[in-house]
């Protein structure tokens, strides 16, 4: 029993350790799920912004080439031409603008030999002229591509090595550049916040949870084991009980049956010679032998009645149980 206690305390370890291992893998599984979800949520939200920018580029681009025909046909008049007109407008139109988030901008550019010369730069109701850029920059690979003719969107740094989101356009007919642009940390920020809030809360509540958990499993987890413990020394004592049942039983073979088989064979025996010398058998002797005989049928019979008691035929282990308490 000793040596059980041990073991016993080794298992309720173990099994504690594996409740451990079991939280950490629903903790993490928690997690990446919580994780993934504002990671989607973040894929979705970049794609309408992008979509918004574009949307934003090319209506600015648009309007800008048709007053641009509109000056190029009756602003003939406008001091530096029809495209110092379409430019002053446009200009005059974003002073009136207050643009779009918190680091959005617009910039309006073109190509000048081997620069890039800003035009507009249009944040928060902000005009300013950045300046010039080399052609093939790496602050402003959105602006070479649309002097190039090409639209689209990319994630660049720009004229202040900040990493952004842009959506340029060409303006056809003036062979300027329009950018609608804005900070890669504007977009990420709500999302970098909601997953700090997320794992805040969520080990917060898990933590809540697992020591929930641990109180109500805790006592069930020790009857548990409590209870294979004791179906377990029952089974050793149940083993010890059957070798000495077996070691009885065997005891009582040899002590009556075997006193009484050669206490029968003697019988026969002097039987055997009475009858070879033409001898009558003494009645005697032959009630004697079927008392032997009889003895041992009944030892027989009560020893098989002791391995094999008749009420667990009829009433079942419960009931031969309780007759034996």
């Amino acid at each position: 029993m000793d040596t059980l206690i041990p073991q016993f305390k080794n298992r309720l370890l173990d099994a504690r350790r594996q409740r451990l291992y079991l939280v950490g893998i629903l903790l993490t599984v928690s997690l990446v799920v919580a994780f993934l979800a504002i990671f989607l949520l973040y894929e979705t939200a970049f794609d309408e912004e992008q979509a918004r920018l574009v949307e934003a580029a090319q209506s600015q681009a648009r309007l800008m080439e048709a007053v641009a025909r509109f000056d190029s046909e009756y602003s003939h008049n406008y001091p530096g031409g029809t495209e110092a007109a379409t430019l002053s407008q446009f200009i005059d139109a974003h002073k009136k603008f207050k643009g779009f988030g918190t680091s959005g901008e617009f910039l309006l550019a073109r190509r000048e030999g081997e620069q890039i010369v800003f035009l507009l730069s249009h944040r928060h109701s902000t005009l300013t002229l950045p300046e010039s850029l080399p052609l093939n920059s790496d602050r402003s690979p959105y602006l070479t591509r649309a002097l190039k003719g090409e639209s689209g969107t990319m994630v660049a740094r720009d004229y202040r090595n900040i990493e952004v989101l842009a959506a340029y356009e060409p303006i056809r007919g003036l062979n300027f550049a329009l950018v609608a642009k804005i900070n890669l940390d504007e977009i990420r920020a709500p999302f970098y916040q909601a997953g700090l809030l997320t794992l805040l809360l969520g080990v917060g509540v898990m933590g809540i949870g697992v020591f929930l958990f641990w109180r109500l499993t805790d006592p069930l987890v020790d009857e548990i084991f409590a209870s294979r413990e004791q179906m377990r020394n029952l089974y050793h004592h149940l083993e010890a009980i059957r070798e000495d049942e077996k070691t009885r039983i065997a005891r009582e073979v040899h002590d009556e049956l075997g006193q009484s088989l050669t206490a029968l064979k003697i019988e026969l025996t002097y039987l055997e010679e009475d009858l070879g010398d033409g001898k009558t058998p003494d009645i005697e002797t032959v009630q004697g032998m079927t008392h032997l005989v009889d003895a041992t049928i009944e030892s027989v019979q009560r020893i098989s009645t002791e391995l094999r008691p008749q009420i667990l035929d009829v009433f079942g282990l419960g009931e031969a149980i309780r007759s034996h308490a």
